[in-house]
């Protein structure tokens, strides 16, 4: 039991408080209270309903004081009244009050310096059996002195329903009041909101002292062998992908492929619900705005074509529903030689919707000492910071459409990719895709030159990233040496250059 009043935990009253339990008594209770079902090999597994993942489109900040004006507004951050948070906070408070409850504290980062207190109070076993999984948990001496920082109060099963009258997404809501150091969660049951809550937190709170915050997560076996997820690929092409995803403020979501990879882990799944005896769809990660496909090619090709819809129509479309993409959706892929054990070759129409690749290659020696004095003390990725947010990027595109291309270009991109199709050594030419992608890339290539218009020069300079992976050479040309990248240059020595 616990000596945490109601005032403590700042609810009107409280029935038993059950705080910082061990493992032992919170599956005790789990199975008790029948909060689950236990599986072969002992694990307590928990029905969350209808969400069983997070809810990104029904997360809410109060907007005032000073916090307003370091955030970056938009469709990750939605703002909502005091008003509205005074309304739901008391509604969560009454919930709560008198209810026997489950109270968690614990530490979110590895720096002892930088670390927050972080304190949850739940309804159920299983949810403070999850947080304590999922954070640093104090030492008894530690728990002496502990204060939070943070507090989330989870009332999964308060729901919202005045949400319209709000003008929020759905009755499920998650908000964040950063000047009382309170979020509040009502309307899901799963877990993840909590450890989303205060990694969002310490997002906000860290790049303020100018620290670049990083999620990694550890796995501790019986042996006290530890697993740390998290490294680099040989020669750097995670590491680019992740700097490009981390100068934009978006929702990012990475998928590391392997060979029993499914398209369901990528797209989502419907699952039935058995409290309502109905069919519900869960997004997969590819229902974010930059998805990182780690080693794509290690998975089947089955898989591989599980993001085509996504990638060249920005929908996916799966139980007879068409389900929209964020505007702002891209995938970033890395991928390993072919001749690597392991792997699988991408197919020609998943090739087709991306548009551009580039290679990276072994560095020079003098380059890798630099790598070496770069990461010394730490990696160069704990300082990078967002550079441009979501609503950014959409004035950029606006800006990339108003970027004037004459017609003559226009016929000399097209000349250049119908020249693809009868070079000699290439089975399958660039499709009217690379046509489309070469003068967008153009475009954009114009605007960052500080331009109003496309020249042929931007044509040549991004022609050979946006076409070269398109085409399938002839094998026997690929065995004489010749590759795409040198289709191209020919090309583009060849084709005549508008005047």
């Amino acid at each position: 039991m616990s000596n945490l009043t109601a005032q403590d935990l700042g609810l009107k009253n409280v029935g038993t408080v059950r705080h910082n339990l061990s493992y032992d008594e919170l599956f005790e209770l789990e199975s008790s209270n029948a909060e689950g079902a236990i599986s072969e090999n002992g694990t307590m597994m928990v029905d969350t309903g209808k969400f069983t993942g997070r809810s990104p489109k029904d997360k809410y900040f109060v907007r005032q004081g000073p916090s307003a004006g370091n955030l970056a507004w938009g469709n990750i951050n939605k703002p909502v009244s005091i008003e509205i948070f005074n309304e739901l906070y008391d509604e969560v408070i009454d919930y709560l009050s008198g209810k026997d409850l489950y109270v968690l504290d614990g530490y979110c980062g590895a720096n002892e310096k930088t670390r927050r207190q972080a304190r949850f109070v739940t309804e159920y076993a299983w949810q403070s059996h999850f947080v304590k999984n999922m954070f640093i948990r104090p030492s008894d001496s530690e728990l002496q002195e502990f204060a939070p920082n943070f507090t989330v109060y989870n009332a999964a099963g308060l729901t919202n329903k005045n949400w319209e009258k709000h003008g929020l997404n759905s009755e499920v809501f998650v908000i964040f009041n950063i000047e009382k150091n309170i979020a509040i969660i009502g309307g899901t049951w799963y877990g993840g909101e909590m450890k989303k809550g205060i990694f969002t937190m310490m997002n906000y709170w860290l790049p303020i002292e100018e620290i670049l915050s990083m999620h990694c997560s550890a796995n501790v076996g019986k042996g006290g062998d530890v697993a740390l997820f998290f490294g680099l690929s040989g020669t750097g092409k995670t590491t680019l992908a992740k700097a490009l995803a981390c100068s934009i403020d978006a929702d990012f979501q990475r998928i590391q492929f392997t060979p029993d990879l499914l398209p369901a882990d990528i797209l989502g799944v419907s699952v039935f619900n058995q409290r309502e005896q109905a069919f519900e769809f869960h997004e997969g990660p590819v229902f974010s705005n930059i998805l990182l496909a780690d080693e794509i090619n290690r998975a089947s090709p089955r898989t591989q074509s599980a993001l085509l819809e996504a990638m060249g129509e920005g929908q996916v479309s799966l139980d007879s529903v068409r389900r929209p993409l964020d505007p702002l959706f891209f995938v970033i892929a890395t991928q390993n030689p072919i001749e690597f054990q392991g792997t699988y070759p991408l197919p020609e129409a998943q090739m087709d919707r991306f548009a551009l690749r580039f290679s990276l290659g072994y560095i020079s020696a003098e380059e890798e000492v630099q790598i070496l004095s770069d990461q010394s003390t730490r990696h160069p990725l704990e300082s990078l910071a967002a550079v441009s947010s979501h609503a950014d990027i959409g004035r950029l595109r606006e800006g990339v459409c108003a970027i004037a291309i004459a017609e003559e270009l226009k016929r000399y991109i097209v000349d250049l990719v119908v020249a693809t199709r009868q070079a000699e050594g290439v089975l399958i030419g660039a499709s009217p895709r690379a046509s489309l992608a070469v003068m967008k890339c153009a475009k954009a290539l114009a605007l960052f030159d500080g331009g109003d218009f496309v020249t042929p020069e931007h044509v040549q300079e991004i022609a050979t990233p946006v076409i070269a992976h398109r085409l399938v050479m002839d094998p026997q040309a690929r065995y004489s040496g010749h590759d795409a990248d040198s289709v191209v240059a020919k090309v583009i020595d060849r084709v005549p250059v508008p005047a």
